[in-house]
């Protein structure tokens, strides 16, 4: 299996499905992970040889170190991407005002969608009906066809 990772901080050009990290970011997790590795056999392999509890209690902590410094490696590993996705979601919307402006403006009109298999109606700008094949109804449409409204974007 291939990884595609970005090679530089994001950009507005980059494709939507690129993934959020970066080299730095991979190196920093892997890095990370193995030393928390190492740790683990190195304590497992201290207290296999220790025959009394208070020895065997010393490598149980390290063990427990080893684990919180795992951890530590995914939560800095999903911070990262997290930040990354939030730096696209801003760039953009700082291009994309033209289109926002439209979807504000047709879910101002009262405008709702469904599509072939839905069992509820959304906003047009609503991430359930993003990319699918969707048609405006009206409310007569709705109650007929027992649609009910979504409750993330709450049309």
């Amino acid at each position: 299996m291939r990884i595609a990772l970005a090679r530089a901080a994001p950009q507005a050009s980059d494709a939507p499905r690129r993934l959020p990290w970066t080299y730095p970011d991979l190196q920093r997790f892997v890095r990370t992970e193995l030393l928390s590795f190492l740790g683990l056999v190195v304590c497992f392999v201290g207290a296999r040889n220790t025959r009394s509890w208070d020895d065997q209690l010393l490598w149980i902590v390290g063990a427990f170190a080893a684990m919180l410094l795992a951890g530590w490696g995914w939560t800095g590993w999903m911070l990262a991407g997290s930040r990354a996705l939030r730096a696209r979601e801003r760039a953009a919307l700082a291009r994309g005002g033209r289109i926002a402006s439209a979807r504000r403006s047709a879910s101002a009109a009262g405008v709702v969608v469904t599509g072939a298999g839905m069992t509820r109606y959304h906003r047009p700008d609503c991430t359930f009906a993003r990319g699918r094949a969707t048609t405006a109804v009206t409310a007569a449409q709705r109650a007929s066809r027992d649609l009910m409204p979504c409750g993330a974007c709450r049309p």
